[in-house]
């Protein structure tokens, strides 16, 4: 959860190193890193709350700075998100990753850095291949949405 943007929930429930080996390592999978995206080859099952847009912008204009607050928040509790983040639309991100993103519950808008823009309802699948997106809730409820994500060497020249 972000104390700066309420509903907005991020959780890991598994992890996966680059190079998995049964039985585990011992390491605990369930803890969270700090880390959004896993290593190349390592995979991290992420389940994400979304709250209705109308929500942020209400909270947006009783406190201009919270875009600053979420970012500044976000740089501690997950520095590899943070980064991955546009400076010109907070929303916009790209990460080293495969996600694999379905919608569980609610709508989400899914929007792309060439304009395009997709509405995706429960049991609706995505495939990011590490492009610039950005995720939007249109609807009046929270939307809820599960995603593995498979790490990737970064992009040359990132």
């Amino acid at each position: 959860a972000f104390e700066s943007y309420p509903g907005l929930l991020l959780a890991t429930a598994w992890r996966t190193p680059p190079e998995p080996t049964l039985p585990g390592d011992g390491e605990e999978p369930t803890f969270p890193d700090g880390h959004l995206v896993p290593p190349p080859g390592g995979t991290h099952l992420q389940f994400f709350q979304l709250p209705p847009d109308a929500a942020m912008a209400a909270a947006l204009e009783e406190n201009p700075g919270l875009v600053d607050e979420f970012m500044a928040e976000l740089r501690v509790k997950i520095p590899d998100l943070a980064e991955a983040i546009s400076e010109e639309n907070p929303a916009l991100h790209a990460t080293a990753s495969i996600d694999y993103v379905i919608v569980l519950s609610g709508a989400v808008v899914l929007a792309l850095d060439d304009g395009v823009t997709v509405e995706l309802n429960p049991g609706d699948v995505v495939v990011q291949n590490g492009t610039p997106h950005a995720w939007y809730n249109p609807g009046d409820e929270p939307a809820r949405l599960v995603a593995v994500l498979v790490g990737t060497p970064p992009r040359s020249g990132s």
